[in-house]
C-alpha cells in the first residue's frame, strides 16, 4: 500500500526506504506506524518530517505532488520522512464520532487522541534510531494538529509548516514558542475544513505573539501546495 504511492515515481527509485515503528506498546495501541525515508542528497543536516491526515486517501494526491517536486527539495533539506498511519489509527479516530454525546465532547476526545499521537511520534523522532535535530515539521489536516503538539514539546523543531490543521486547540499549545517560525496555509475552497477556520488560528497566534506567516491559496481543496514547504 505504501510502495504503491511511489511505484510510478521512477525518479526516486533506490532513494527511499520504509521504516516501521516496531515498539510492541505502540503497535498494540496504534497499530503499525510507518515512515517513508527519502534521502535528498544535501550535506547540511536538516530533516523534513511530513505528517499527513489520518486518511490515506486524503493525502495521496498531495503526496504525489510532493513527490513531483522531489528534486526541488534538495537545496532545502537533507532527508525527508513521511509518516504513514496504519488502519488502527484511522479506526481509533473514528470512534469519538460514534461514542460522543455531542460535538463538544467529540472535539475533546479527538484532541486527546492527537496529543497521544504527538507524544508517540515525538518519542520515535527522539529515539536513537532517528534522533533528529534541526527539524522542519510539516503537518496537514489532522496531521497539522499533531504537528502543533509535537512542536510545543520538542525543542529540535526549528520550523513549523501547517496546512489546514485539524485541531480545536487553534495553536494555543504554542504559547511558549514565540521565536519558532510558523507558516500557516489554507485553500479558500477547502471542502473538509472551512477556510473560515484559519481566522481562529490567526487570532490565537497574534494573542500568543507567535512568529507566524499566513498563506492563502484560492484553489486546491483539502490538498496542500507543495511549493508551500
Amino acid at each position: 500500500e505504501i510502495t504503491a504511492y511511489l511505484s510510478t515515481k521512477d525518479q526516486i527509485k533506490g532513494r527511499y526506504r520504509i521504516l516501521t515503528a516496531s515498539e510492541p506498546k505502540i503497535e498494540k495501541q496504534y497499530g503499525t506506524i510507518t515512515f517513508i525515508e527519502c534521502k535528498l542528497d544535501n550535506e547540511e543536516t536538516k530533516p523534513l518530517v511530513v505528517i499527513p491526515g489520518y486518511s490515506d486517501k486524503s493525502f495521496i494526491s498531495g503526496f504525489d505532488k510532493l513527490m513531483d517536486e522531489f528534486d526541488s527539495y534538495k537545496g532545502k533539506y537533507s532527508i525527508m520522512y513521511v509518516v504513514c498511519w496504519g488502519s488502527t489509527v484511522k479506526n481509533l479516530t473514528d470512534e469519538p464520532a460514534k461514542s460522543a454525546g455531542n460535538k463538544e465532547e467529540e472535539y475533546k476526545l479527538n484532541e486527546e487522541i492527537r496529543i497521544k499521537l504527538a507524544d508517540v511520534l515525538n518519542k520515535i523522532l527522539k529515539s536513537p534510531d532517528m534522533a533528529l535535530t534541526n527539524i522542519t515539521l510539516f503537518g496537514k489536516s489532522a496531521g497539522g494538529g499533531v504537528s502543533i503538539h509535537i512542536a510545543s514539546i520538542n525543542p529540535e523543531v526549528t520550523y513549523l509548516y501547517i496546512s489546514c490543521p485539524g485541531t480545536n486547540n487553534f495553536g494555543r499549545a504554542l504559547i511558549n514558542k514565540k521565536e519558532l517560525p510558523i507558516k500557516l496555509a489554507w485553500n479558500k475552497d477547502d471542502d473538509k475544513l472551512p477556510y473560515s477556520e484559519s481566522q481562529h488560528f490567526i487570532e490565537v497566534f497574534k494573542a500568543n505573539q507567535n512568529n507566524f506567516t499566513f498563506y492563502r491559496y484560492e484553489t486546491g481543496g483539502h490538498e496542500f501546495n507543495p511549493l508551500f514547504i
